[in-house]
């Protein structure tokens, strides 16, 4: 995001990124004690990394519910102090994603050492068992394959291989989800994670320092935004000029219609596209 400090100036949102950081601090005692506690880790986890993503929707709605910032300079300094506060908020979801993530990992790491100490104890089991009835066995006799007093040896020189095909089997029966948070976690950086869609915020803040023509170019390439929020961008940027304004908010909308009947297999009707601009019949 955008990183300066808009000094004399405060920013638009303070007293809603207070209020959603108290939400958030709500939300945070209300899933820990969920069933008694006894809701796990995992599935914690699942719920805060919806909860980033619902999070960065409602700033990118914050954002566009701003009529004007009312600065004499453009980009405005009120949009810089916006990142910022953003970013913070970001970062205390991301943080308690961290958490939620780091303790169930360590739960299915408990569970596989546990299960890797039986399974270990068997194998010294069964090795017992075979070398007892191997003594009991006159000197002259000689196991031949397939005789089970030789199991033991052949099952406990496996190896590793056989250990892995073991915590594979074991996998089958554990949460998918859980699962798939490991894989997760294995292929990303170590530190707090990067919330879910955080560019869709991102985009959003910096397509506020474009005008003019870059600014409808832009908005003519959004497919992940809805009208209103395209609409709000363009009311506020070019606020001053008021003709231009409502021409570039016409042509946003005929485009977002355009984008819709194409999504819907329908196909442009009453009008066609050439290039950047969409020419109604």
């Amino acid at each position: 995001l955008l990183s300066r400090s808009g000094s004399g100036y405060r920013s638009p949102a303070a007293g809603l990124l207070v209020s959603f950081k108290h939400n958030l601090s709500d939300l945070d005692k209300r899933i820990s004690a969920a069933g008694g506690g006894s809701l796990p880790e995992y599935l914690q986890t699942h719920l805060w990394e919806k909860i980033g993503e619902s999070c960065v929707e409602e700033c990118v709605e914050v954002v566009a519910s701003i009529p004007s910032f009312n600065a004499p300079v453009w980009p405005p300094p009120q949009l810089f102090l916006l990142a910022e506060d953003f970013a913070k908020l970001q970062a205390h979801v991301s943080n308690r994603i961290a958490i939620s993530r780091e303790r169930a990992l360590q739960t299915l790491r408990a569970f596989r050492d546990r299960r890797r100490k039986e399974r270990e104890e068997e194998r010294r089991l069964r090795k017992v068992g075979g070398q007892n009835g191997k003594h009991a066995k006159t000197e002259t006799h000689t196991p031949k394959a397939g005789d089970p007093s030789s199991e033991w040896n052949s099952s406990d020189e496996e190896g590793e291989g056989a250990e892995w095909a073991e915590t594979e089997r074991e996998d089958v029966h554990l949460p998918p989800d859980l699962l798939a948070l490991e894989r997760r976690a294995g292929s990303s950086p170590s530190g707090p994670p990067e919330l879910p869609n955080v560019s869709f915020l991102e985009d959003y803040i910096q397509a506020h320092t474009l005008q003019g023509p870059e600014l409808l170019h832009w908005v003519k390439r959004q497919r992940q935004y809805n009208v209103k929020l395209l609409v709000a961008l363009i009311a506020k940027v070019e606020s001053q000029r008021k003709p231009y304004m409502r021409q570039m908010i016409a042509e946003a909308e005929a485009a977002c219609r355009y984008q819709l009947m194409e999504e819907s297999g329908g196909g442009p009707i009453g009008g066609q596209q050439q290039g950047d601009k969409y020419i109604p019949d």
